[in-house]
């Protein structure tokens, strides 16, 4: 015979001081890994700020120079910014790497419009090394940017290729 569901969670025994549980004096954050990934949240929630930041600065002279009222894409640009949801995925899962590709993506924009090719070549490689899910960002971009930002591109990822061999 089957037994009926039931829809109450497990309830979660609290924790014993054996090795399997840390005791709560060792889970402080003036000891070892909470500390550590404190440290690394203020310096991710850091870099998405300065992110955050040079993007509306590049963005903000756009939509002026387009006749957007600059208080009002203020506001609505904060208010999307903090919509951004990998943006809080630092603070709920861990996710230590996305804000430094994300400031990575912003430098390698601000170095693409300007047209200074390998700089821009160099930030894409080493956010695709970060994280290899945007290796198509500079892929797309090689093949609609022209042969110089190609040639440029290609010599950097020989180079990075190269270097991990060593």
């Amino acid at each position: 015979e089957s037994q009926p569901l039931s829809w109450r969670l497990p309830t979660a025994e609290p924790p014993s001081t054996t090795a399997e549980h840390p005791r709560e004096s060792e889970l402080s954050p003036r000891r070892g890994r909470p500390r550590v990934r404190w440290r690394a949240r203020t310096f991710a929630t850091a870099a998405f700020a300065a992110g955050l930041l040079l993007l509306f600065e590049h963005t903000r002279r756009i939509a002026v120079r387009r006749g957007a009222d600059p208080q009002w894409y203020a506001a609505a640009y904060i208010a999307l910014a903090l919509l951004y949801q990998p943006f809080w995925t630092i603070y709920r899962v861990g996710g230590q790497t996305t804000p430094w590709v994300f400031l990575l993506l912003v430098l390698a924009l601000g170095s693409y419009v300007r047209t200074r090719w390998l700089s821009a070549a160099l930030l894409l490689v080493l956010a695709v090394l970060i994280k290899p899910a945007f290796v198509f960002v500079p892929v797309f971009l090689a093949f609609v940017s022209g042969r110089k930002f190609f040639l440029t591109l290609a010599s950097v990822v020989t180079s990075a290729g190269l270097l991990s061999l060593a």
